[in-house]
C-alpha cells in the first residue's frame, strides 16, 4: 500500500505528487490531469477538496430538490 509522500504517473499522462493513504490521494498534494491543469489543494479519500466545490455541489444538490 503507498502511504506517506510519493509520486504516481498513470498510463493516462495525468500524475498526483503528495501525501497518500492507504493507496489514495490524502492530504495536501498537486494532481495534473490529462488536459494539463494542476489541481492543488487537499485530497481526501481519492478526490479533490475545495471551498469552491463543495459549494458547487450543495447548489446542485439544492437545484436537484427543487426540480
Amino acid at each position: 500500500m503507498i502511504h506517506g509522500a510519493g509520486k504516481m504517473v498513470y498510463a493516462d499522462g495525468t500524475s498526483y505528487e503528495g501525501q497518500w493513504e492507504k493507496n489514495l490521494m490524502s492530504g495536501e498534494g498537486t494532481y495534473i490531469d490529462i488536459d494539463g491543469v494542476k489541481w492543488t489543494g487537499i485530497f481526501v479519500n481519492g478526490t479533490f477538496e475545495s471551498k469552491i466545490q463543495k459549494k458547487l455541489i450543495a447548489e446542485k444538490e439544492l437545484q436537484d430538490r427543487i426540480n
